[in-house]
């Protein structure tokens, strides 16, 4: 199991990639995905947020995932006495009083001061809610990656050879 430092600095590494990468898509309505050696897991960063919130708050942000693969929303807050909850739903989701409407399709196991949710084989927008019910207020931290498969990208065909020169029509070397 990682220590909390190096999930910290594994978090930075990837939030410092992730931001370049966002950057330099800003004129793209896609966000291209890291490329990698083909069978080999690719982890990114989706998001990242820093939430203040008071005992009793929830807050919601959405999530739209480039690939279908692995979604891990990670919190970390100060206080263990604070009891904060972590819940995945569906993008339709921009209120928490009507379930029925929006299930809940992964909620966050908790340890210490940290809590994870991990959604396998999912793809699309969905909504993150974090939630603080105290005693007191709360910073929390969150991250959001997704762990997927690149697919073996499609390549250019070979060009075909050039077409051999002709000096005339009827030379017998063109036969």
């Amino acid at each position: 199991m990682q220590t909390i430092d190096s999930l910290r600095r594994r978090a930075l590494l990837l939030t410092t990639a992730g931001g370049l990468v966002a950057s330099l898509a800003a004129c793209n309505s896609a966000l291209p995905l890291p490329t990698a050696t083909l069978g080999t897991a690719v982890t990114t960063v989706i998001a990242t947020r820093t939430l203040s919130l008071e005992a009793g708050a929830w807050e919601a942000f959405p999530v739209t995932l480039p690939a279908s693969g692995t979604l891990r929303v990670s919190l970390e807050w100060g206080d263990a006495a604070n009891d904060v909850r972590l819940l995945v739903m569906g993008s339709n989701c921009r209120s928490l009083s009507s379930l029925e409407d929006c299930p809940i399709r992964r909620t966050g196991v908790r340890q210490g001061k940290q809590s994870e949710a991990v959604y396998p084989e999912v793809s699309g927008r969905h909504t993150v809610w974090v939630g603080n019910l105290g005693p007191g207020a709360e910073t929390v931290s969150a991250t959001v990656e997704l762990t997927y498969q690149p697919i073996e990208p499609v390549r250019d065909l070979p060009s075909p050879d050039p077409e051999p020169e002709r000096k005339h029509p009827r030379d017998p070397r063109d036969k």
